[in-house]
């Protein structure tokens, strides 16, 4: 863990004290950043791949996803529905 040095001046004397970082990582930044956009475009790749090659497929996944978004709305209004009842 990579800590940063910070400096605490008081009225009678000054105190050294490490503060961790805010959000710790195990790549830089910037290697980080280009792992990122590497997976995304694999993602994209993939997506792109399984439309041509198997165009009915991702038709019923689709479908499926969005019948579980309908079913997962109604079943959020029926909860809604019954408290006001």
């Amino acid at each position: 863990m990579q800590v940063t040095t910070a400096r605490l001046v008081t009225r009678h004397s000054a105190i050294r004290y490490k503060r961790p970082r805010v959000c710790p990582s195990i790549l830089p930044p910037r290697k980080a950043a280009v792992v990122k956009k590497a997976i995304q475009v694999v993602l994209v790749i993939f997506v792109i791949y399984f439309l041509l090659t198997n165009p009915t497929g991702a038709a019923n996944a689709v479908e499926q996803i969005f019948n579980w978004i309908v079913d997962a709305l109604g079943a959020i209004a029926s909860f809604f529905q019954s408290l006001l009842n």
